[in-house]
């Protein structure tokens, strides 16, 4: 059993009045209007629990589109039967087209630079990864509206087409990482909830 919720807070060029328009056109306005996004922060808190190992796994973000520069902290917290509890943090910065990675485990860290170019800044956008399960959706229902963080949001619930969102990865994807050799077959369709803020039209928040 997994939970995952991400919550974004972006700033884009302008948002788009959705007075009287459709579900479908206000998902429409919202894949549009993503693509107009400067800066965003993002917070992650995902717990998971299989068999005898529980994984709790919190961070932050603050990506800047237009510079191509992000900050992002993470922190594991895993108990194992019988291995008892390990914690680990990993620190990025991406600057100067080079990610720094410093990991610690143990107490211990390790640093990793990386040469990053145009795909691997793709496959760390978080806020185009958010959009593609609008973009694939097979079925998407509005919920009530709903207040995330002070903002007035509306609430889809969503179900993505897996092997499409997938694909999309993988095309994102650096050639010869793990990515690139999983089998879309493994993955089934999930049902999410989005909530977006009715303002900037921005997903807000992510749960499933």
């Amino acid at each position: 059993m997994s939970l995952a919720v991400i919550s974004i807070i972006a700033i884009s060029l302008g948002a788009f009045g959705c007075a009287g328009l459709t579900d479908q056109q206000i998902v429409s306005k919202i894949i549009d209007t993503s693509n107009n996004v400067k800066s965003f922060k993002l917070g992650m808190d995902i717990s998971e629990n299989t068999g005898n190992v529980s994984a709790k796994e919190t961070g932050t973000a603050s990506v800047n589109n237009v510079t191509k520069e992000a900050l992002m902290n993470i922190n594991t917290v895993m108990d194992s039967t019988p291995g008892g509890t390990q914690t680990s943090t990993i620190d990025e910065y991406l600057t100067g087209g080079y990610l720094y990675m410093k990991e610690n485990i143990t107490g211990t860290d390790y640093w990793t630079k990386i040469k990053v170019d145009e795909s691997r800044w793709n496959a760390e956008d978080q806020l185009a990864q958010q959009i593609v399960f609008l973009q694939t959706a097979t079925s998407i229902s509005r919920l009530d509206d709903e207040t995330v963080n002070g903002l007035d949001c509306y609430v889809f619930q969503i179900t993505p087409d897996m092997s499409e969102v997938l694909k999309w990865m993988q095309s994102q994807s650096p050639s010869g990482t793990g990515l690139q050799n999983l089998n879309p077959d493994v993955y089934k369709s999930t049902t999410l909830k989005m909530w977006i803020d009715k303002k900037e039209l921005i997903p807000a928040k992510r749960e499933y």
